[in-house]
């Protein structure tokens, strides 16, 4: 490990180096005592191993039995993708002052989308904290490391390659059998789910090597999140070679949404229609009104001119 990614707990506890009980791969306690509790990066990273002590299907993360500024990860490959059945492990170091500023991201089992033993270059992490944002987690970032994974490596990128798809699934057989220094064998990490035709798809314990683990193709996906759609939306540029690859097909609109719509459809029409002669009878108000100030109009010219005239006899025959 590198001097300068190591947050030692007298950087961090504000000097208070006495020896502590070491913190589990999956406990949901550190140390408390030997770090400073008015710092927000330990308050934010000791909630967020509490939230994270269970591990879930696509992911889990634990800090070191040593530095709660460095976590593991373990990450399942994307349905759908040509990494869909590997296990990958990784380190996140975090800054000082996390989250204010992004962590950095180095994945250590080989994958074929990104070099191993490097700090990768990502929206997401150190190299670009202008859009990095506080109110992302762990788990949003893990997540968001998933998606990136479906992107094409961009040639030049700090941390990015590109092997073929042939390769890809090979090394994603191998990464099953990887083995942490630290963790140990990165397969125990992630639960394994039974399949879904035996009347339940709950988790049932950690798997090996040996035993294996199922991973059912249609498993329901979970909503995503405005954090993770904003994340998304921020993904490397796409290369001159073409863009991501989209593991979602497109579905078709059912008949019941169909039928909403129409029915949206008529009432507008409806509405409009309304509106429509509503301002025809509002226009036609005026005409109407002027017709009848001219019928009366005319109306009282005749009877003038019926007096003029009975008066013009009468002083004639005088």
């Amino acid at each position: 490990m590198n001097p300068e990614e190591t947050h030692t707990i007298s950087q961090v506890g504000g000097g208070a180096a006495a020896a502590a009980e070491p913190v589990s791969k999956t406990a949901t306690t550190v140390p408390a005592a030997s770090y400073n509790l008015r710092c927000p990066g330990v308050k934010r990273l000791m909630r967020e191993a509490a939230e994270l002590s269970t591990p879930e299907n696509e992911f889990s993360a634990h800090p070191t039995e040593t530095n709660l500024f460095e976590w593991h990860f373990t990450i399942r490959g994307p349905e759908g993708s040509d990494f869909e059945h590997g296990i990958y492990h990784g380190r996140i170091i975090f800054p000082t002052e996390y989250p204010m500023k992004p962590p950095s991201f180095i994945l250590l089992t080989p994958n074929g989308r990104f070099q191993t033993e490097e700090k990768i270059c990502l929206s997401i992490s150190n190299y670009h904290p202008e859009t990095w944002l506080p109110s992302w987690s762990i788990r949003t970032a893990l997540v968001a490391l998933r998606s990136f994974m479906l992107t094409p490596g961009n040639e030049g990128a700090i941390g990015s390659i590109n092997f073929p798809p042939e390769e890809r699934k090979k090394l994603a057989i191998k990464s099953r059998n990887w083995s942490c220094h630290e963790c140990g064998p990165i397969i125990k990490l992630l639960p394994v789910q039974i399949p879904d035709n035996s009347k339940s798809a709950k988790e049932v314990g950690n798997g090996d090597a040996t035993t294996g683990e199922v991973t059912p193709s249609d498993v329901a996906k979970k909503p995503e999140t405005p954090e993770i759609a904003k994340l998304q939306s921020s993904v490397e540029a796409p290369t001159p070679n073409g863009l991501a690859k989209d593991s979602n097909p497109v579905t078709t609109p059912s008949t019941a949404t169909l039928n909403a719509i129409n029915n949206q459809e008529t009432a507008t029409t409806v509405e409009t229609n309304n509106f429509t002669l509503e301002q025809q009878q509002q226009h036609n108000e005026p005409i109407k009104n002027i017709i009848y100030d001219l019928g009366i109009g005319c109306f009282i010219v005749l009877i003038l001119a019926l007096c003029f005239r009975r008066l013009l006899s009468i002083f004639t025959q005088v």
